[in-house]
């Protein structure tokens, strides 16, 4: 090749591939861990953080799951608030029952009070799952 013919730009195209291959790997990264949800538990399973969605009228969820503490306290399970913003579904709730058609790797249960119904979501392998279905189990 004569000194000063162009070469071509394949420095340019490698470097845009790489950039392509980092926003996927960013976006596969980002959608795992939307779908990671914390989890915590005491040993004995009585204390654990939660999933908790209000039930409207004729049982349709109302809003978007919240994440909250609870602590299991005789027969029922009482629901405190992780922020300001979930105040309102705090409470001493009764277990109603277990679903059966809760999402892969989930249990879910459907909890009341006096005035309102949530439904509480933890992962199908915590220790919490055997406590809440003792409760459910009394009813």
């Amino acid at each position: 090749m004569p000194d000063g013919a162009p070469v071509g730009d394949a420095g340019g195209v490698l470097d845009a591939a790489l950039f392509v291959a980092a926003l996927v790997v960013c976006g596969v990264l980002l959608w795992i861990a939307a779908r990671m949800e914390p989890h915590w538990v005491s040993k004995d399973g009585a204390r654990f953080t939660c999933r908790v969605q209000l039930l409207g009228r004729h049982d349709v969820p109302e809003g978007r799951w919240r994440e909250m503490r609870a602590v299991v306290d005789g027969d029922d399970v009482v629901v405190g608030a992780r922020g300001p913003l979930n105040q309102a579904l705090q409470g001493r709730y009764r277990v109603l029952g277990r679903s059966r058609a809760a999402p892969k790797g989930k249990a879910v249960w459907l909890l009341a009070n006096d005035t309102r119904r949530v439904v509480l979501r933890v992962p199908e392998r915590s220790r919490a799952v055997a406590v809440i279905d003792e409760l459910a189990g009394r009813r």
